[in-house]
């Protein structure tokens, strides 16, 4: 079964950059729900870009964090996964050259902090450096099993970036990207 969390991002150069979720995906089973449907990353300009991390010729817009929730009425295996415009192997489309990344933090099942992994191909389980990449989904495991329960949570951080050549604008300008959060349960 598949649950998905709608998500876009847009900003405003010189004004704001917001994360827009959708409230919470439900089925009959299971409700998966965020924290906060909108992150605001604040006024940024160009300046403000320039002096921060870089990724290469890509600069920080900002790092912020959400919580996802997924309550199961019973047991059950569950793997997250994001699918959004694939920027780079390590993330997705925002802006025109630029991307977002995804990081789970602090996840847990029923309570208890549990390791992800990736399911391979063949039903095996990998480690995971907890990235939601592009055609990856992470799901919670013990000792390369995969962990069974009725209540999932993690913490993602989301880290904007934007090309340089992005910010060269006379008047503000508006950058999009999205995708849909994804909760598969077998």
């Amino acid at each position: 079964m598949k649950f998905v969390l709608c998500s876009r991002i847009r900003a405003i150069s010189g004004a704001a950059l917001l994360w827009c979720l959708s409230g919470t995906a439900s089925a009959d089973e299971c409700a998966l729900t965020v924290s906060q449907p909108v992150l605001d990353f604040g006024q940024t300009q160009r300046t403000q870009l320039m002096q921060g991390a870089r990724e290469g010729q890509r600069l920080l817009v900002g790092t912020r964090v959400i919580s996802l929730n997924l309550s199961c009425a019973e047991n059950t295996g569950v793997a997250l996964g994001f699918t959004g415009e694939r920027a780079t192997d390590q993330g997705y489309r925002f802006a025109q050259d630029g991307f977002f990344t995804l990081k789970v933090l602090s996840a847990q099942l029923d309570g208890k902090p549990v390791h992800l992994m990736v399911r391979d191909g063949e039903g095996g389980m990998q480690d995971s450096d907890n990235q939601l990449r592009p055609g990856v989904s992470l799901t919670p495991g013990y000792q390369n099993q995969i962990a069974r329960g009725s209540k999932f949570s993690a913490q993602v951080e989301v880290s904007t970036y934007v090309d340089m050549r992005d910010t060269r604008v006379r008047s503000q300008s508006q950058w999009n990207g999205g995708g849909q959060f994804s909760i598969d349960t077998f």
